[in-house]
């Protein structure tokens, strides 16, 4: 714990309601479910990154 950050975030309700159903489906915690989410943006950024550098 001490390398992460705590952030607050806002959502509109019908998105955390959405959410909340996607994370129970899927076992996770929502801040669990967000690091997924976030890494699996972030892995794609930087394939697409490191792709366009080759060129």
């Amino acid at each position: 714990m001490g390398n992460d950050a705590k952030i607050q975030l806002r959502l509109p309700i019908e998105l955390r309601d959405w959410f909340t159903a996607y994370c129970k489906e899927h076992d996770r915690s929502m801040n669990g479910q967000m690091i997924v989410i976030l890494k699996n943006v972030m892995q794609q950024n930087q394939s697409a990154a490191n792709q366009e550098n080759t060129k």
